[in-house]
């Protein structure tokens, strides 16, 4: 698949994902944050939510882990990717652990939009919540977490990545494997 079609199916495919995790710590989120992720295949950028949140990802995290419309909660996980911050980490890894053993549907879509923002802005630490999910039975998140250790890129992540290159039966994993492995130094 050439990169622009991977590209532009990736963009698809993502903006129908959705990631959940807990009950909400807070009391309903504000019809401005609601609004702001209400975009299809949008996402509002960092400077647009930290104006609307004045800098508290609490809200967010609320929104991703709440019961509301799975779209929402998809692009609000996918929003916490966008900060390099513990409260937006801690968020995407309830998401991780709470959907973990996910085969299919809307649990799915939300682990794997969960795994996508903590390798965006995951480190080293986050290694040992992605590895595991290296094994599920589903390509798609199989893809996800190849590219999640690929940004992470320290040695343990890609450790893993070269481990699963030599048994990964399914060509679309493998691609993400060796384009995640480029980035790891030999």
């Amino acid at each position: 698949m050439s990169s622009s079609r991977r590209a532009a199916s990736t963009a698809a495919w993502f903006a129908t994902i959705a990631v959940a995790t807990s009950a909400p710590a807070g009391g309903p989120p504000s019809t401005e944050v609601l609004a702001a992720l209400s975009g299809v295949d949008f996402l509002p950028g960092a400077e647009r939510l930290n104006a609307i949140l004045n800098g508290d990802l609490t809200e967010l995290a609320d929104v991703a882990n709440g019961d509301g419309d799975p779209g929402v909660r998809v692009r609000a996980y996918r929003s916490l990717g966008q900060f390099d911050d513990d409260r937006a980490r801690q968020g995407l890894k309830i998401g991780i652990d709470r959907y973990r053993t996910a085969a299919s549907g809307t649990e799915l879509l939300y682990l794997m939009a969960a795994t996508e923002g903590l390798g965006v802005i995951g480190g080293p630490g986050d290694v040992p919540v992605l590895g595991p999910l290296l094994d599920a039975p589903s390509r798609d998140l199989r893809v996800v977490v190849a590219r999640a250790l690929g940004e992470i890129g320290d040695d343990a992540a890609c450790d893993l990545l070269r481990r699963r290159a030599g048994v990964e039966p399914e060509e679309q994993v493998g691609i993400e494997i060796d384009l995640a492995l480029a980035s790891c130094t030999p």
